[in-house]
């Protein structure tokens, strides 16, 4: 919202500025603008002439003229309301029409007759099946081996206890050095 209205103000403020008192002609340099340098060698005959600076004159800006508009008059019509439309409907006659109560239809449906058929049992296949023969495989006894293993002795190797555990062997003991400051 800024800055559509800062661009709706330059736009305005480029649109009235007085822009008069430019022309549209090439401004050449005073001659007494402090540059001063000789002009080109002449040459077999060529004369330059410097370009007339042309005559300032000043234009004031066209005063707009001052014309008065009155306000435009709401025209005033008068619209009279719709008149309605009176047509007459006679209340619908309510149709009085009777009809009687279906009447049940009796129907008898007789059971249905069992159906008598006779199917005899099934007669039983007859097969005989051996029984199994059995496996005559014999594995020897796995004779126990002869090897004697004495008890293993016991080592007679004597460890000192390490200076880093406490008196049970186990608990880590405390190194705690002291430091002596001088101030």
């Amino acid at each position: 919202m800024k800055f559509t209205l800062a661009l709706v103000c330059a736009i305005l403020g480029v649109a009235a500025a007085d822009v008069s008192h430019l022309s549209g002609a090439y401004d050449y340099p005073k001659q007494d603008s402090g540059y001063s340098y000789s002009g080109p060698a002449q040459q077999g005959g060529y004369h330059y002439d410097a370009p007339v600076a042309p005559q300032q004159t000043y234009l004031p800006p066209a005063q707009p003229q001052q014309t008065y508009l009155p306000p435009a008059q709401p025209q005033q019509t008068y619209l009279p309301p719709a008149q309605p439309q009176q047509t007459y409907l006679p209340p619908a006659q309510p149709q009085q029409t009777y009809l009687p109560p279906a009447e049940p239809q009796q129907t008898y449906l007789p059971p249905a007759q069992p159906q008598q058929t006779y199917l005899p049992p099934a007669q039983p296949q007859q097969t005989y099946l051996p029984p199994a023969q059995p496996q005559q495989t014999y594995l020897p006894p796995a004779q126990p081996q002869q090897t004697y293993l004495p008890p293993a002795q016991p080592q007679q190797t004597y460890l000192p206890p390490s200076g880093s555990l406490g008196q049970d062997g186990y608990h880590y003991r405390v190194v705690k050095r002291y430091r002596f400051r001088s101030h």
